[in-house]
């Protein structure tokens, strides 16, 4: 069947989500010791002191960061094309050799850029094109992209070539800022740190909203795609 067939929503209906098998009582204590007291430590004030709940919960945490991949990469993925489109046509296939661009990046894009592009070179040749950087990149390039220094160069016009469904009251610095949100909080679940008490509705809410400033379409179905929801709801419930 094509992705937008009738039967797609009745499917995603019966998809079904639950958290990650406990270990036994004989498999407990070294689990607890590969993670680290300290790591399940983090979860004890939630779960009322209780070692087993607290461990419960990490689980429960873990489910929350799976359940933010795609978001996240949907998120990061539409920005960094968009504003990758805002380059090719202000600067050209080879916005990346540019000086007028060069000179305005920060020691560390700088540096960034220059690593990615000489990675790429090495690996396709003649055959590099600036596609080839967009994903070697990191989103801190991107983001910084956004920042005042590249007003005069890339956002003469303002935000809405790139961002079309941005608010009218909005402009670059809340974009910069939002994508700044958006990439600690990946950072986050990258580095295997508790989100479950750190607002991941909002931050939920907050990236499919960045999304929706790029295309409507692209948040409308990752909206209906995401897991966050159900698993925010799989919370554990404390034993009595």
């Amino acid at each position: 069947q094509p992705l937008h067939s009738a039967h797609r929503p009745y499917m995603r209906e019966c998809i079904n989500m639950q958290l990650a098998i406990e270990p036994t009582a004989a498999q407990f204590p070294a689990v607890v010791a590969a993670m680290h007291d300290d790591r399940i430590d983090r979860y004890l004030p939630a779960a009322g002191q209780s070692r087993e709940d607290a461990f419960k919960l990490f689980l429960w945490n873990c489910a929350l960061c799976e359940a933010f991949y795609l978001p996240l990469h949907i998120a990061e993925v539409s920005v960094r094309n968009a504003i990758h489109q805002r380059l090719l046509e202000r600067l050209g296939d080879q916005w990346y050799d540019q000086p007028v661009l060069r000179k305005l990046l920060a020691v560390r894009p700088f540096n960034d850029l220059e690593k990615a592009v000489r990675e790429e070179r090495a690996r396709h040749g003649l055959l590099m094109t600036s596609h080839h950087l967009v994903s070697e990149l990191s989103f801190g390039f991107w983001q910084h992209l956004l920042t005042k220094r590249f007003d005069r160069l890339l956002w003469p016009r303002g935000m809405r070539d790139v961002f079309p469904n941005l608010p009218l009251a909005l402009g670059r610095n809340d974009v910069h800022n939002r994508v700044d949100i958006v990439r600690k909080w990946r950072n986050r679940i990258a580095h295997h740190k508790a989100i479950f008490d750190q607002a991941p509705t909002k931050r939920h809410q907050e990236t499919l909203q960045m999304v929706r400033w790029v295309c409507h379409d692209v948040a409308d179905w990752l909206t209906s795609a995401s897991k966050v929801s159900m698993a925010i709801s799989l919370r554990p419930v404390p034993a009595a």
